[in-house]
Protein backbone atom coordinates (compact mmCIF):
# COMPACT_ATOMS: atom_id res chain seq x y z
CA UNK A 1 0.00 0.00 0.00
CA UNK A 2 1.49 2.79 -1.29
CA UNK A 3 -0.27 5.77 0.61
CA UNK A 4 1.62 9.39 0.29
CA UNK A 5 3.60 10.08 3.23
CA UNK A 6 2.02 13.92 2.56
CA UNK A 7 -1.35 14.01 3.60
CA UNK A 8 -3.47 16.83 2.58
CA UNK A 9 -5.14 18.21 5.87
CA UNK A 10 -8.52 19.78 5.94
CA UNK A 11 -8.46 23.29 6.97
CA UNK A 12 -8.81 23.96 10.24
CA UNK A 13 -11.95 26.30 11.75
CA UNK A 14 -8.54 28.45 12.88
CA UNK A 15 -7.99 29.02 9.09
CA UNK A 16 -11.32 29.83 8.20
CA UNK A 17 -11.79 32.17 10.94
CA UNK A 18 -8.61 34.19 9.71
CA UNK A 19 -9.71 33.78 6.32
CA UNK A 20 -13.05 35.47 6.69
CA UNK A 21 -11.67 37.98 9.38
CA UNK A 22 -9.10 39.09 6.18
CA UNK A 23 -12.13 39.51 4.50
CA UNK A 24 -14.23 41.59 7.02
CA UNK A 25 -10.80 43.71 7.60
CA UNK A 26 -10.88 44.53 4.03
CA UNK A 27 -14.62 45.34 4.08
CA UNK A 28 -13.43 47.32 7.26
CA UNK A 29 -11.23 49.17 6.11
CA UNK A 30 -13.05 50.23 2.90
CA UNK A 31 -15.92 51.17 5.24
CA UNK A 32 -13.19 53.41 7.49
CA UNK A 33 -12.00 54.85 4.31
CA UNK A 34 -15.32 56.74 3.07
CA UNK A 35 -16.23 57.26 6.38
CA UNK A 36 -12.73 59.45 6.40
CA UNK A 37 -13.91 61.15 3.11
CA UNK A 38 -17.57 61.52 4.33
CA UNK A 39 -15.93 63.09 7.45
CA UNK A 40 -13.18 65.19 5.51
CA UNK A 41 -15.69 66.97 3.05
CA UNK A 42 -17.98 67.38 5.88
CA UNK A 43 -15.44 69.11 7.36
CA UNK A 44 -14.61 71.17 4.62
CA UNK A 45 -18.10 72.05 3.72
CA UNK A 46 -18.76 73.33 7.52
CA UNK A 47 -15.61 75.67 7.52
CA UNK A 48 -16.64 76.90 3.82
CA UNK A 49 -20.18 77.80 5.31
CA UNK A 50 -18.21 79.43 8.96
CA UNK A 51 -15.81 81.52 6.72
CA UNK A 52 -19.02 82.28 4.38
CA UNK A 53 -20.72 83.76 7.70
CA UNK A 54 -17.65 85.20 8.91
CA UNK A 55 -17.63 87.36 5.75
CA UNK A 56 -21.23 88.03 6.32
CA UNK A 57 -20.61 89.47 9.74
CA UNK A 58 -17.89 91.44 8.70
CA UNK A 59 -19.70 92.79 5.98
CA UNK A 60 -22.35 93.49 8.46
CA UNK A 61 -19.98 95.34 10.97
CA UNK A 62 -18.39 97.19 8.36
CA UNK A 63 -21.81 98.57 7.77
CA UNK A 64 -22.24 99.72 11.15
CA UNK A 65 -20.74 103.43 10.99
CA UNK A 66 -22.10 104.04 7.77
CA UNK A 67 -26.26 102.95 8.80
CA UNK A 68 -25.49 104.88 12.10
CA UNK A 69 -25.15 108.36 9.96
CA UNK A 70 -28.68 109.97 10.03
CA UNK A 71 -29.37 112.74 7.63
CA UNK A 72 -31.99 115.37 8.40
CA UNK A 73 -34.37 116.68 5.75
CA UNK A 74 -32.92 119.89 4.53
CA UNK A 75 -34.62 123.65 5.44
CA UNK A 76 -34.60 124.99 1.81
CA UNK A 77 -35.16 128.55 1.50
CA UNK A 78 -35.89 130.37 -1.71
CA UNK A 79 -37.58 133.60 -3.00
CA UNK A 80 -40.50 132.57 -5.08
CA UNK A 81 -40.92 135.48 -6.24
CA UNK A 82 -38.04 135.87 -8.37
CA UNK A 83 -37.40 131.99 -8.54
CA UNK A 84 -33.75 132.03 -6.59
CA UNK A 85 -32.49 129.64 -4.39
CA UNK A 86 -31.12 131.76 -1.62
CA UNK A 87 -29.94 129.10 1.25
CA UNK A 88 -30.24 125.35 2.33
CA UNK A 89 -29.13 123.91 5.42
CA UNK A 90 -29.52 120.44 6.94
CA UNK A 91 -27.95 118.27 9.97
CA UNK A 92 -25.79 115.40 9.92
CA UNK A 93 -25.93 113.22 13.08
CA UNK A 94 -23.29 110.35 13.57
CA UNK A 95 -24.87 107.62 16.10
CA UNK A 96 -22.21 105.68 15.38
CA UNK A 97 -19.51 104.10 17.48
CA UNK A 98 -16.44 105.39 15.56
CA UNK A 99 -15.94 108.82 14.14
CA UNK A 100 -16.46 109.70 10.41
CA UNK A 101 -13.59 112.33 8.58
CA UNK A 102 -13.27 114.47 5.64
CA UNK A 103 -17.10 114.56 4.92
CA UNK A 104 -18.42 116.21 2.10
CA UNK A 105 -22.00 117.00 1.19
CA UNK A 106 -23.93 117.39 -1.98
CA UNK A 107 -27.52 118.29 -2.64
CA UNK A 108 -29.35 117.72 -5.94
CA UNK A 109 -32.05 120.17 -6.79
CA UNK A 110 -34.82 119.90 -9.10
CA UNK A 111 -35.86 120.58 -12.08
CA UNK A 112 -32.39 120.56 -14.37
CA UNK A 113 -30.32 119.33 -11.50
CA UNK A 114 -28.48 122.14 -10.11
CA UNK A 115 -25.71 120.91 -7.81
CA UNK A 116 -24.98 122.41 -4.67
CA UNK A 117 -22.01 121.38 -2.63
CA UNK A 118 -21.08 122.19 1.14
CA UNK A 119 -18.06 122.76 2.67
CA UNK A 120 -15.63 120.05 3.77
CA UNK A 121 -16.05 119.16 7.52
CA UNK A 122 -12.83 117.10 8.43
CA UNK A 123 -14.57 115.15 11.39
CA UNK A 124 -17.78 114.28 13.06
CA UNK A 125 -18.13 112.91 16.32
CA UNK A 126 -19.04 109.70 17.57
CA UNK A 127 -22.12 108.51 19.69
CA UNK A 128 -24.60 111.52 18.93
CA UNK A 129 -22.10 113.56 17.12
CA UNK A 130 -23.22 115.73 14.86
CA UNK A 131 -22.94 118.71 12.01
CA UNK A 132 -24.78 121.19 10.20
CA UNK A 133 -24.25 122.05 6.74
CA UNK A 134 -25.40 125.01 5.52
CA UNK A 135 -24.88 126.72 1.74
CA UNK A 136 -25.95 129.75 0.79
CA UNK A 137 -25.71 131.47 -2.81
CA UNK A 138 -24.06 135.29 -2.75
CA UNK A 139 -25.23 135.68 -6.34
CA UNK A 140 -29.22 134.44 -6.68
CA UNK A 141 -29.26 130.50 -8.51
CA UNK A 142 -32.37 131.02 -10.90
CA UNK A 143 -34.62 128.13 -10.89
CA UNK A 144 -36.78 127.46 -13.87
CA UNK A 145 -39.57 125.57 -11.21
CA UNK A 146 -39.27 126.46 -7.80
CA UNK A 147 -42.11 125.17 -7.04
CA UNK A 148 -40.63 121.75 -7.03
CA UNK A 149 -37.72 122.08 -4.75
CA UNK A 150 -38.91 120.92 -1.17
CA UNK A 151 -36.81 119.41 1.34
CA UNK A 152 -38.52 115.94 0.10
CA UNK A 153 -37.37 116.88 -3.37
CA UNK A 154 -33.84 117.41 -2.66
CA UNK A 155 -31.54 115.05 -3.05
CA UNK A 156 -28.43 114.83 -0.67
CA UNK A 157 -25.51 112.86 -0.54
CA UNK A 158 -23.17 112.23 2.19
CA UNK A 159 -19.17 111.39 1.36
CA UNK A 160 -17.26 110.77 4.59
CA UNK A 161 -14.53 108.10 5.52
CA UNK A 162 -15.25 105.89 8.18
CA UNK A 163 -12.39 105.03 10.88
CA UNK A 164 -11.02 102.13 8.89
CA UNK A 165 -9.91 104.04 5.99
CA UNK A 166 -12.81 103.26 4.05
CA UNK A 167 -14.89 105.63 1.56
CA UNK A 168 -18.40 105.76 1.80
CA UNK A 169 -21.05 107.27 0.03
CA UNK A 170 -24.32 107.88 1.29
CA UNK A 171 -27.59 108.90 0.10
CA UNK A 172 -29.90 110.62 2.48
CA UNK A 173 -32.79 108.24 2.16
CA UNK A 174 -31.04 104.85 0.66
CA UNK A 175 -27.98 102.08 1.61
CA UNK A 176 -24.58 103.18 2.01
CA UNK A 177 -22.22 101.86 -0.77
CA UNK A 178 -18.03 101.88 -0.53
CA UNK A 179 -16.46 104.29 -2.80
CA UNK A 180 -13.87 104.47 -4.48
CA UNK A 181 -13.62 107.56 -6.86
CA UNK A 182 -12.88 111.16 -5.87
CA UNK A 183 -15.28 113.06 -3.15
CA UNK A 184 -16.97 115.61 -5.19
CA UNK A 185 -15.07 119.12 -4.51
CA UNK A 186 -17.26 122.19 -3.93
CA UNK A 187 -16.48 124.67 -6.87
CA UNK A 188 -15.28 128.30 -5.81
CA UNK A 189 -17.75 129.94 -6.71
CA UNK A 190 -19.93 129.39 -3.72
CA UNK A 191 -19.78 131.71 -0.77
Amino acid sequence: MARSSQREEQPKVTDWMQAWGSVAAVFAGVAAAVAAGWLLLHERQEAQRARAELAAERAEAELTTPRAIVITDPMVIIDREYAEFKRMNFKVINYGPAAIRRVVAMAVLPPGKPEIYFEVTDFIAPAGGEHVFEQSYRYPLRLSEPDLVTSSTVQIALFFIDSSGQAWRKPKDGQPEKWFREFPLAPRTLE
